[in-house]
């Protein structure tokens, strides 16, 4: 009984220390997405990116998808950084039209 504890407790430690690490990359706050990254236009202008909001029922599918808390950046066509394989997925069963461009997050170009 006092292995199986110790296991656990173990086991706990392991999981906190390497759930996710933090990344600049991808922000703060929602581990399903990142905000795109807005790229300038072509005549030297930057413009201020409107926020987006997702509808309830987008948030909701994405809530109930199962997916890993593994991180494995997947860049979507929409130059969302997605966690991984499975939120990807998750992202397109729950109606985004997107396409993944390459494994890593997205470049800033």
């Amino acid at each position: 009984m006092e292995n199986i504890r110790l296991l656990g407790i173990a086991l706990l430690i392991v999981g906190l220390s390497a759930y996710p690490q933090s990344s600049n990359e991808l922000g703060v706050g929602n581990p399903w997405l990142a905000s795109p990254q807005q790229q300038p236009e072509s005549g030297g202008t930057t413009t201020t990116p409107q926020p987006t909001t997702q509808s309830p029922q987008y948030l909701a599918c994405l809530q109930s998808c199962p997916a890993t808390s593994e991180y494995n950046p997947i860049c979507g066509s929409d130059n969302v950084n997605y966690y991984n394989g499975g939120k990807f997925d998750c992202a397109v069963r729950c109606g985004q039209n997107i396409r993944r461009i390459h494994l890593g997050a997205c470049r800033n170009t």
